[in-house]
């Protein structure tokens, strides 16, 4: 059995990616231009915690398709706010995006997560009217 100490060498993909703060930093600067671009909302709470916010990015059409998006991080670190730079291709092929923050470890279990991206999907598909999505395509 490994140590905690071992385990998280093993894990660690960072540590497999040299360049990874030049790689979040390109992230953050094309995240701010998607933002600045794009008509967006940002901070919509799908849940009680204030960790369960959600930036909706429109397609320009009516009952549009809806990608959500649930960024990386290890389920302990980053934010939505670092991946708003998926949604400009999205948007131009007319499907709305969500991106999804959640709590993070240590912080927030597995499990607490995953009821969170369920509170989500549920308040997406509440809200599908108000935000110009069509509830039967959501996708993630």
């Amino acid at each position: 059995m490994l140590s905690p100490e071992a385990l998280d060498r093993a894990y660690n993909v960072r540590a497999a990616i040299p360049d990874h703060p030049a790689i979040f930093a390109r992230w953050r600067e094309e995240s701010l231009r998607a933002i600045d671009d794009l008509r967006s909302e940002q901070d919509y709470y799908y849940g009680p915690s204030a960790a369960e916010t959600l930036d909706f990015f429109p397609a320009h059409r009516n009952r549009a398709p809806l990608l959500v998006f649930i960024h990386g991080g290890y389920w302990r670190s980053l934010d939505k706010s670092d991946f708003s730079f998926v949604a400009p291709a999205f948007v131009a092929a007319g499907i709305s995006v969500a991106v999804v923050n959640y709590g993070l470890a240590p912080k927030t279990d597995l499990a607490e997560m995953v009821r969170q991206m369920l509170r989500a999907g549920t308040w997406l598909h509440r809200h599908a009217a108000d935000l110009g999505i069509d509830a039967e395509r959501i996708h993630v």
